[in-house]
């Protein structure tokens, strides 16, 4: 009797084991194909995303660039505008 519980719960013990053993292959293959995706997902993100990056420089460039000009631009005209007004002053000031 004690040498057929053994038998049978080393029996159950391996069935479970086997059991428990045999649908991994089938699942790590999910899994490597889902990493796989993510990974793929991932480096093209990475590569929008550096595109982006130089798209936002260009234009940051840009923009600084046409400031620079906008700022000079009513910087002349300011020194233009200021000079007129003493030249009228100067003119139109009683003696």
């Amino acid at each position: 009797m004690r040498r057929l519980r053994k038998t049978v719960v080393f029996m159950v013990v391996f069935l479970l084991a086997a059991v428990l053993a045999w649908p991994t292959e089938p699942v790590h293959a999910a899994d490597s194909q889902w990493i796989n995706q993510v990974w793929s997902d991932y480096k093209s993100y990475k590569k929008t995303v550096s595109a982006y990056q130089k798209y936002q420089e260009q234009i940051n460039s840009a923009y600084r660039k046409l400031k620079l000009t906008s700022n000079e631009a009513a910087e002349e005209l300011e020194r233009t505008v200021l000079q007129d007004q003493e030249q009228w002053i100067r003119k139109l000031r009683p003696i």
